[in-house]
């Protein structure tokens, strides 16, 4: 069976010491084991290892870029009609 999913953070080329997301207790080695999964490979713009982001885990944080609307004119479409709704209440 396929998904046809995307796996978001071998589409962007990091170095290795922003991609690991897991320490284990002493620090002896790293491994990237959290995932973000999209359906679509222009769904995201970035994805990312925060560094310098203390969660008190053994896990960095993994944050993913992604755009709100694919073009203005979609976005504007979106404005108006709300717009156009809001003044109608």
């Amino acid at each position: 069976m396929s998904t046809k999913t995307i796996h978001g953070n071998s589409q962007f080329q990091k170095p290795p010491s922003l991609r690991w997301t897991w320490e284990p207790t002493g620090g002896q080695f790293h491994n990237e084991i959290d995932h973000i999964i999209f359906n679509s490979k222009y769904c995201l713009t970035d994805v990312f290892v925060v560094p310098k982001f203390h969660t008190g885990s053994d896990h960095r944080l993994l944050r993913a870029k992604v755009p709100l609307f694919a073009s203005r004119k979609e976005g504007r479409k979106v404005q108006e009609k709300e717009f156009q709704n809001n003044h109608q209440l």
